[in-house]
């Protein structure tokens, strides 16, 4: 398991116990990013968008679970308050029947809004990098998931993140020091936390920078594999991998999370 809300819902689902449940966090995706990537200046030149400004960047293969309607809804609020911020929306649309439609009707017209950028297409790996370090705020509005390769990506491009609090986002988000948490389905929360870290570059900044450590040290693959060889030790030698509930030696994620009743807000 990458989460402890991932753990917990296996067992509530299937009655596993708890101590038969290995939990190594999700590593870094700072293989897309060599040399700790570029600056925002350089990335914006090199993909054709404008060098000032705000940006929003949601990058990932476009499906239901991923919440994009909320985004857009809520950068209708952005975009009232900060007219040169701009959304970008990166990534291929898949392929469904029902989501396919729906969100390929709510593309057309989010790409007839002034200040959205959408690519709608299959981003290399080598290109990755690029959009993340053009961004000045990465969006996550998940209504579900487990664990989510863009969260580590931005911040190992060390990016502050908006994310909502499902599956194990909450658990890597260090709410207030490394990005902000919100409900999912709030796009007034949604609205608010972004606003929030783009009137306050200096706060996004210093998060980014806390990103950064963190996919250096609790999230490097060198870690990961650490705790990945522990655990296949201790099956191979017949024990349980944890006692119930507790996370890997030596790992201490998302305990910094606010509580959920200091989220959100209105803009």
């Amino acid at each position: 398991m990458h989460a402890e809300r991932t753990r917990k819902d296996l067992v509530s689902s299937f009655g596993v116990a708890p101590r038969r449940i290995g939990l190594v966090p999700h590593g870094s995706y700072d293989f897309l990013l060599p040399d700790g990537g570029m600056s925002r200046e350089d990335a914006r030149a090199r993909l054709g968008l404008p060098p000032d400004g705000r940006v929003v960047l949601f990058f990932g293969l476009i499906k239901r679970y991923k919440g994009l309607e909320y985004l857009l809804e809520a950068f209708g609020r952005i975009e009232k308050r900060f007219l040169d911020a701009r959304l970008v929306i990166v990534g291929g649309l898949f392929r469904d029947s029902d989501g396919y439609r729906f969100y390929r009707t709510l593309l057309e017209e989010a790409s007839r809004r002034r200040n959205v950028t959408c690519v709608i297409e299959y981003v290399p790996l080598e290109k990755v990098g690029s959009y993340l370090c053009a961004a000045d705020v990465v969006a996550l509005p998940y209504t579900k998931t487990y664990q989510s390769g863009v969260l580590l990506a931005a911040l190992a491009a060390g990016r502050p993140v908006v994310v909502t609090d499902t599956g194990g986002l909450s658990e890597v988000v260090e709410h207030g020091r490394t990005g902000l948490v919100v409900p999912p389905r709030e796009p007034v929360a949604l609205a608010a936390a972004i606003s929030r870290l783009l009137e306050d570059p200096r706060a996004a900044e210093a998060m980014g920078r806390r990103a950064f450590e963190l996919s250096r040290t609790t999230y490097s693959w060198d870690r990961i594999a650490g705790e990945t060889m522990r655990l296949y030790r201790s099956i191979a030698a017949g024990q349980s991998s944890e006692e119930p509930g507790a996370l890997p030696k030596g790992l201490r994620v998302g305990d910094s999370r606010a509580p959920a009743a200091r989220r959100g807000g209105s803009v």
